[in-house]
């Protein structure tokens, strides 16, 4: 560590240019890296669904309606509703309103559902004047919208510059001189504009990890500045030179700073072992950041702080002082019962937080789907050869409640249908027949059959004209331009169901996205397709919570071990002693059972990319604070008994945790409340509940577990001697 120390301090100037300059380079580079709202992108390589969409994004094509709004009116009149869908009609750039009279699924309780469709995507100008037409235009209604649109997962602008002013006040209330902040902030600033630079490298990323990565890194590895500032501040009581203090400090905290962004970092890293590749993703970013972070520490700091030592003395103030003595008393009296209480927690919270459902879907407010439910489409991509088998899945499904279309080509365009059908097919089609009563029967005839579906019947009739100069007559003026349009939007309409070796069954539902109920449909729809069908994929979005949920639970428990693993091995190689490393893994995976049980017992489930966040961060991030006073114990234990050394261990790490503690358990607080996206919300409030109780621990139940396990912890020396000030003090 002194090598180490005196090449950082030889070398400090170099590495504050490098770092600044990629912190530039970076902060340019960050504004070009791509963000990804198609979470089906995420799926494994071996997902049956993702197989299907490869599919369909090669059979079909792309649909002309690429965004809807529903809009939900109360009480409206026949008059009035028919005022109102023509207005809708009417806004620019809209392809269509959709609405029928009678039926439930549009006309409920006084209330009428209208679904504004438009050729444009969602957020672009277009879309966005539709939803304000909507919105300016029916002043005189009681009314509410909804677009259809992911829902979004970026943090609003205000929100940044709010945490990183609750940072600042942090910063502010807890440090010793009021230049703190400015200078606790440089090297995390350059660290999260270098991991967001450096992204570039990846084909995008996730708008969760876009907005919520740099709030994450910033509040994960500020503790790694305040460490460092706070022993150089006891090292430069000792001594004149600030080059010494400074080389000191760096020797003295460097394994504290290590190994706490090591165990983060290999947390953060366990969660490339999930199929869904959300979480590799999040993973690799976060872990690269706070290791960058590491870095940035070591490479800023040991030339700012003796640079700004004279400013940081003159701007120097009172900073809380938190008296700690009572609690250590504490913690040295319970220490024979502490290690019990620790494994009743341990033990009665890992059978409660089993009891907590885990969820795929985002919770979202949506007052329109409590009244009209949004429709459930699940898209069935199968053989062409297999059409014939098709009829009896959907008489099947059509048997269910709850299933409001089963659309595909065997029972609509594909569908056989008699002369007199046909005639009123093509009505329907058109909205008015011009052909002559007698051709339709005509062309049954001359094709020699007694049922045909619609396409054919336009083949048919193409057929007859070329050999019937009289009907070829008919199909040169006004009928034919309609017929030959009709035939288009035929054509158009049977490559949305039939591709050259692929069809499509759409299969509409009001089933809500992710419920138990959902869950057995789609294993019915699935049980459907492998009896009856050769080869076939489920596509949509309950397919893909479905298919989240067969692996997740497996997957998240190699996670849980690999994390501890990882930990472990890390806390291990720092300590060299096993007692510390289980102690505190043990301790923090306490920490995650807690808070899934009280997420569970206060809203009934947790978000799995919360619960995912929680164990890779709290094992990884919070075991910080663990090692911060373990350090000092074992210190204070070459000179002290072990009342003393719990006493300097609370003294020495209780403002970096409180400092550090208080930015994350804040600032995560706030933005789970401000934030409007309820992914956003679901994971900081989940974390911060996290934190707080792994905070808990660490201050209650850390230090009398370590007094009681005093012998286990100190050793034996090379001699065979007892170390430190001997056994026979252990127990003052």
């Amino acid at each position: 560590m002194r090598r180490i120390s005196d090449f950082l301090l030889k070398t400090r100037y170099i590495a504050l240019a490098i770092i600044l300059a990629a912190a530039v380079v970076c902060g340019v580079l960050a504004t070009t890296v791509p963000v990804n709202r198609d979470r089906t992108k995420y799926l494994s390589d071996k997902s049956n669904m993702k197989q299907g969409l490869s599919i369909m994004e090669s059979e079909f094509p792309e649909a002309e309606e690429k965004s809807s709004v529903r809009v939900m009116f109360d009480g409206l009149d026949a008059e009035q509703i028919s005022d109102v869908k023509a207005r809708l009609e009417a806004i620019p750039n809209v392809s269509g309103v959709a609405y029928e009279a009678g039926s439930e699924d549009y006309n409920k309780g006084g209330r009428t559902l209208f679904v504004v469709a438009s050729g444009f995507d969602y957020n672009t100008d277009e879309e966005k004047a539709i939803e304000a037409a909507i919105r300016d235009g029916f002043n005189e209604f009681t009314m509410s919208y909804r677009n259809d649109d992911i829902q979004s997962t970026e943090i609003p602008f205000w929100l940044i510059p709010t945490a990183l002013a609750l940072v600042v006040i942090i910063l502010l209330v807890m440090s010793d001189s009021w230049l703190d902040p400015l200078l606790l902030l440089i090297p995390t600033a350059a660290a999260v504009a270098i991991n967001m630079g450096t992204n570039i490298f990846l084909p995008y990323i996730d708008g969760v990890t876009y907005s919520v990565g740099p709030v994450l890194q910033l509040v994960l590895s500020m503790d790694y500045s305040i460490i460092l500032l706070n022993r150089y501040r006891r090292e430069r009581e000792k001594t004149v030179s600030k080059t010494d203090a400074m080389k000191t400090a760096l020797a003295g905290s460097m394994s504290s700073i290590a190994s706490s962004s090591l165990t983060t970092v290999a947390g953060l890293l366990a969660l490339v072992f999930l199929s869904f590749k959300l979480g590799p993703e999040l993973g690799i970013v976060l872990a690269k950041g706070v290791f960058i972070s590491m870095i940035s520490v070591f490479a800023v700091l040991p030339a700012l702080i003796p640079a700004l030592d004279r400013q940081l003395e003159k701007a120097k103030k009172k900073s809380p002082h938190i008296p700690m003595g009572a609690l250590s008393r504490f913690s040295h009296k319970a220490r024979r019962i502490m290690p019990a209480i620790f494994a009743v927690l341990l033990i009665g919270f890992f059978f409660l937080q089993s009891f907590t459902t885990i969820t795929f879907s985002e919770k979202s407010d949506d007052p329109l789907a409590d009244v009209f439910p949004k429709e459930n489409a699940v898209a069935v991509i199968y053989a062409n050869g297999d059409e014939e088998k098709i009829p009896g899945i959907i008489s099947e499904l059509e048997g269910d409640e709850h299933v409001s279309g089963v659309n595909g080509y065997s029972n609509t365009l594909g569908r056989e249908l008699t002369a007199e059908e046909m005639r009123g097919a093509v009505t329907a089609l058109s909205g008015e027949t011009q052909l002559d009563e007698s051709v339709i029967p005509a062309l049954y005839y001359a094709a020699g059959v007694e049922r045909m579906p619609l396409p054919r019947l336009f083949d048919v009739l193409s057929d007859a004209a070329a050999n019937d100069e009289q009907l070829a007559a008919l199909l040169d003026g006004e009928t034919g331009a309609l017929i030959r349009a009709l035939r288009a939007e035929l054509t158009d309409a049977v490559r949305q169901l039939r591709g050259e070796t692929y069809s499509r069954l759409v299969v509409t539902s009001d089933y809500p996205d992710e419920s138990p109920e959902t869950l057995a449909y789609i294993e019915k729809l699935d049980a459907l397709c492998k009896s009856g069908l050769g080869e076939y994929y489920l596509v949509g979005d309950s397919v893909m919570i479905s298919e989240m949920g067969d692996t997740f639970d497996n997957e998240y428990l190699m996670i849980t071990l690999i994390t501890a693993l990882a930990v472990f091995l890390v806390v291990l190689i720092a300590f060299r002693n096993p007692t510390l490393p289980l102690i505190l893994t043990l301790l923090v995976q306490c920490g995650v059972f807690i808070t899934v049980s009280f997420i569970g017992a206060y809203s009934g489930s947790i978000y799995y990319l919360a619960l995912l966040i929680v164990q890779s961060i709290l094992m990884g991030a919070t075991i910080d604070y663990g090692i911060v006073f373990c350090n000092f114990y074992r210190e204070g234990r070459k000179t002290a008994d072990v009342r003393g050394a719990l006493k300097s261990a609370y003294e020495g790490s209780v403002h970096t945790v409180m400092t550090s503690g208080s930015i994350l358990v804040l600032v995560l607080t706030a933005l789970g409340i401000f934030a409007s996206a309820p992914m956003i919300s679901s994971v900081c409030i989940t974390l911060a509940i996290g934190a707080f109780i792994a905070i808990l621990l660490i201050l209650f139940v850390l230090p009398g577990t370590v007094a009681c396990c005093d012998r286990l912890i100190r050793g034996r020396s090379r001699s065979g001697k007892a170390t430190a000030a001997g056994h026979n003090t252990a127990d003052k």
